[in-house]
């Protein structure tokens, strides 16, 4: 089969993406003089309120994943890559304990980022898929909390390991958060590697450049552990089922305007179809895991990936085909 007719490329092409997607930003904006051409930028940021409910880790975690947003740009001729990372302390007195998210994002010349890391091109490491990386990331600051020589001590976990907490307060970074009575900053940052053609890379840009890099701070109090909620005795394909039914939770648009992939539920089977051919021509969706399904797209096969909220609402698609991914937002 011809590369041209493959599914991921016609999508990188009828969408203009091909390496890093960079969405919101226009790609001539270091040119235009909005960053500067001497300056690698990497700037994180989140809704506070997003983080209201948050009564445990694994649900700061999971608010992590659905609503970071990371601004980025980089002047230099070669890659940089963005290592999410968080610092755990309870002041900056202390030696940060870092944890890596197994989450990176890479910077090209001339292709800023602007949207939260989800529909941003990403990468993972090993075998992660997305949801395996978040839950390793918030893992990690459970283990931390607990156990690092930064540990205050007033950190708990449930029978099942989980550990209980409230968000007191969020900052942009441009002032520190300090914490009393046992609480913890957990931010949100991150290790850059400049990709400068020597044998493991750099971690400092090159001479003559410089990095902005602004993180995240989240204040944590310790809270007492709470019962764990008991699993639904369902499989994983009747939870995915309950959740999109009878509000469908994955059949939408899936890209940019004026492309991107149509999900259509009919005869109680899901179908994929290009929204820009009229009248639609529809390819079946074979279930093939949790979220995950096969088509036949001119006679390759395809996987898609859906990445749903907690709610069962598709938030993005990843369409995976002839070691290739795509990431495409949910319109």
């Amino acid at each position: 089969m011809q590369a041209e007719y493959s599914l991921v490329r016609v999508l990188a092409i009828k969408v203009g993406l091909f390496v890093v997607l960079a969405f919101n930003v226009p790609t001539s904006a270091i040119a235009s003089g909005e960053y500067p051409n001497d300056e690698v930028v990497v700037r994180f940021s989140i809704d506070p309120s997003v983080l209201d409910d948050v009564t445990n880790v694994p649900q700061l975690a999971s608010a992590l994943h659905r609503e970071l947003r990371l601004e980025a740009a980089s002047p230099l001729d070669f890659e940089v890559v963005v290592h999410i990372t968080a610092n755990i302390y309870q002041n900056r007195a202390q030696q940060q304990h870092a944890e890596g998210s197994a989450i990176m994002v890479n910077l090209d010349k001339g292709k800023p980022l602007n949207d939260r890391v989800k529909d941003l091109r990403f990468y993972t490491y090993g075998d992660f898929d997305e949801e395996e990386a978040w839950k390793y990331f918030g893992g990690k600051i459970q283990e931390a909390l607990l156990y690092s020589m930064n540990a205050s001590g007033a950190f708990k976990a449930g029978e099942d390991g989980t550990v209980w907490t409230s968000v007191s307060s969020v900052s942009d970074g441009s002032k520190d958060l300090s914490s009393e009575n046992g609480s913890m900053v957990v931010e949100i940052s991150a290790e850059l590697l400049y990709r400068d053609g020597s044998k493991f890379g750099s971690k400092q840009p090159p001479s003559g450049y410089r990095q902005t890099l602004n993180s995240v701070q989240i204040l944590l109090e310790p809270a007492e552990p709470q019962a764990a909620e008991a699993e639904p005795q369902t499989s994983p394909q009747t939870e995915l089922a309950e959740a999109t039914s009878p509000e469908d939770g994955i059949s939408g648009e899936y890209g940019y305007d004026p492309g991107g992939l149509g999900i259509e539920k009919i005869d109680g089977q899901y179908v994929m179809y290009d929204v820009r051919k009229s009248p639609p021509q529809y390819m079946l969706l074979t279930p093939i895991g949790d979220g995950q399904y096969s088509v036949d797209y001119n006679g390759v096969m395809a996987k898609l990936t859906f990445s749903v909220d907690e709610n069962g609402q598709a938030f993005s698609i990843s369409v995976e085909q002839e070691g290739h991914t795509i990431k495409l937002p949910r319109k």
